[in-house]
């Protein structure tokens, strides 16, 4: 298992079969971005990830606050972007995210990434932070921290999700360009866009909006264009 960690496991498994229970890589400590960026030259994504991270903590956020998204600094706010592109739509994002924050009294901050810079959009400057300006007046680097507690209060598993299943239910090889069309907000996306390919090393394509728009021969044309050699989707998608 081509992985560092900070601690190493005690366990393989654990696992009972008569009650379905199994707990993996027991008392492990691992850093998902150690693994998928400190350590490989994705000199632009670590850039980006450090220089968010940094925005977050010149906003105030400190070790023992939630996070959501940013693995680097471990604490919880809210990402989104101005506009997005969805089957020929331009969605408003940033205005869904406006209107479910106006009853709420604990959000610090709303960071804003610019994907399609409509001017419409407003900006609330007592709450809303643009993450290119404000990333471009940061460091590249900042120490690196362990993994965010999981949404059920407990650490997540994440030496398997992080490598083995993507290398080897995938075969993946170090010159393969990887695929996935999973949305990067459910677990498959996490496992198969993000954290599997980058921790193998290996290229991986994603994608936006639909497989059916402007046209059916999306994935088609997605394959070709960039001579992707491992493409996964799902029955229902085809």
């Amino acid at each position: 298992m081509n992985l560092a960690w900070f601690r190493d496991f005690d366990q393989t498994v654990m696992a009972s079969v008569d009650k379905g229970d199994e707990a993996w890589l027991l008392n492990g400590l691992i850093n998902v971005s150690v693994n998928c960026i400190d350590q490989i030259s994705y000199a632009e994504l670590l850039t980006k990830t450090c220089r968010t991270a940094n925005v977050m903590k010149h906003a105030g956020v400190q070790k023992g606050d939630t996070v959501v998204n940013v693995c680097r600094s471990g604490a919880v706010s809210v990402f989104t972007s101005d506009e997005g592109r969805r089957g020929g739509r331009i969605l408003p994002l940033k205005s869904t995210v406006d209107t479910a924050i106006q009853s709420l009294d604990f959000v610090r901050n709303v960071c804003v990434f610019k994907r399609t810079h409509n001017t419409v959009v407003q900006m609330n400057p007592q709450v809303d932070v643009d993450m290119e300006e404000d990333m471009s007046h940061h460091r590249l680097y900042g120490p690196a921290e362990y993994f965010h507690w999981g949404a059920q209060g407990n650490r997540p598993h994440i030496g398997g999700y992080l490598m083995v299943t993507a290398k080897y239910a995938f075969d993946i090889h170090d010159d393969d360009i990887f695929a996935c069309d999973a949305d990067c907000g459910w677990i498959t996306g996490h496992t198969y866009v993000v954290y599997g390919p980058l921790a193998n090393g290996i290229t991986t394509v994603l994608f936006e909006s639909t497989p059916s728009y402007p046209h059916h021969g999306r994935y088609r044309d997605l394959i070709q264009r960039h001579k992707v050699t491992q493409f996964y989707t799902a029955p229902t998608a085809i």
